[in-house]
């Protein structure tokens, strides 16, 4: 769906940050969610011709990471209007507009079955006289957990590519013991109980507009249920239990993530029994690739993988 926009759509663009081009247009829905539970809010981007141009749209799907929400990648269209048709993002359940508790999950797949739900209506929307949208894939962090174990436990989605961005498979900051303690021990009886993550927005990004604006969005949270706690630390021994994924996969690795594990990352891709895979490291990039003074690094890698892996029709 392609439709208006609610107010303060642009929240968490980036101050001097590229904006949606004025070629493209920006749309936004709620939808149930998988389970029917919650509504949860999503934004489309697209090129204003994309549904003429006589052959099927390439959509990126975007998932974002814990604690944020869609907004905080409406530079992707800027950098990749040349590359796809379509960017299509979603607020997870408990983040940004979507409805439920900040941070709180009952099931880790819960996440996951919403993204499917999610990637199905938006291909349904964009078939056009038959013709099937080429789909690619990009999580972040968490996002990027979510879309491992939708490429491992849903392939019949056929993606062409996916490319994971620091994904959430270790965290690089000791979680303190009385956190852990509590989280294990109330994530049955009070999984609902929120707790404060603590995590260092400085470590974010290094440029400053990015932390300053990471701080001061209002969508932005710094909350984690207990049972979050514990459905995320099984959703990521699942993951890193298996060694292949049915599509050609790049790993984008930020060295200096002072948040999530770079070497959980090298070590999973070392392991990934597949030809087609790629993994490229960053020096002294911080956790947010994307959002880093060098960021036409990391959004030349992510098209030309997109590229490399699209249709020649």
């Amino acid at each position: 769906m392609i439709a208006g926009s609610p107010q303060g759509v642009a929240h968490g663009l980036v101050p001097g940050f590229p904006a949606v081009p004025g070629t493209w247009k920006t749309g936004w829905t709620t939808a149930p969610s998988s389970d029917g539970r919650l509504n949860l809010f999503s934004m489309v981007h697209a090129r204003k011709d994309a549904r003429d141009t006589g052959r099927p749209a390439r959509i990126l799907f975007v998932f974002h990471g814990q604690g944020e929400h869609c907004g905080r990648y409406q530079h992707f269209p800027h950098y990749l209007a040349d590359t796809v048709d379509v960017v299509a993002t979603m607020d997870h359940r408990g983040h940004g507009r979507s409805e439920g508790v900040r941070g709180h999950v009952d099931r880790f797949e819960q996440y996951v079955q919403d993204a499917r739900a999610f990637v199905e209506r938006i291909r349904s929307e964009w078939t056009v006289e038959g013709r099937k949208p080429e789909i690619h894939l990009f999580g972040h962090s968490m996002g990027g957990l979510i879309s491992l174990l939708l490429l491992q436990e849903q392939p019949d989605l056929v993606f062409r590519s996916a490319t994971l961005s620091a994904p959430l498979l270790g965290l690089k900051f000791e979680v303190p013991l009385a956190k852990r303690v509590v989280g294990h021990a109330l994530s049955r009886v009070f999984g609902g109980l929120q707790l404060e993550t603590g995590l260092d927005s400085s470590l974010v990004s290094h440029d400053p507009a990015v932390v300053a604006g990471y701080n001061e969005d209002r969508l932005v949270h710094g909350k984690a249920t207990t049972r979050f706690f514990t459905e995320m630390l099984d959703a990521i021994r699942r993951a890193r239990s298996r060694d292949t994924l049915a599509v050609p996969a790049q790993f984008l690795v930020p060295l200096a993530d002072g948040l999530v594990d770079a070497q959980a990352t090298l070590e999973f891709a070392g392991g990934l029994r597949q030809a087609d895979k790629r993994v490229v490291t960053y020096e002294g990039f911080y956790h947010e690739s994307f959002n880093e003074l060098q960021k036409e690094k990391a959004f030349a890698d992510l098209s030309r993988w997109i590229q490399e892996h699209g249709s020649s029709t």
